[in-house]
């Protein structure tokens, strides 16, 4: 009896557990989609502000970073990323999609 229990509570967290991880990458595919308006008077963003446009991980854009496939400038202990290098990155992740 208790493990009756036990598979419908563990197959009702499984399905929780999944709607919300389908929840999740829709919600991410939808922002890397949709045109990201970026600041007009604004010429460098900092890893986080790339890392939340385009959706790609703080670790991932460092790892980028460290293999040169990511153009960057530092200020100081700051990595900058150039608005045309944002550009750049945004249009080669929206043909990716399609």
């Amino acid at each position: 009896m208790e493990s009756a229990g036990f598979e419908s509570l563990l197959s009702s967290f499984l399905r929780s557990l999944e709607e919300m991880v389908d929840r999740r990458v829709e919600e991410k595919l939808n922002r890397m989609a949709s045109p990201q308006k970026l600041n007009e008077g604004k010429e460098y963003y900092s890893l986080k502000e790339v890392s939340h446009i385009t959706g790609i991980t703080f670790l991932g854009l460092k790892g980028r970073q460290k293999r040169g496939t990511l153009k960057c400038v530092n200020e100081g202990n700051t990595v900058l990323v150039p608005k045309n290098e944002l550009e750049r990155i945004l249009k080669l992740l929206s043909r990716q999609q399609k």
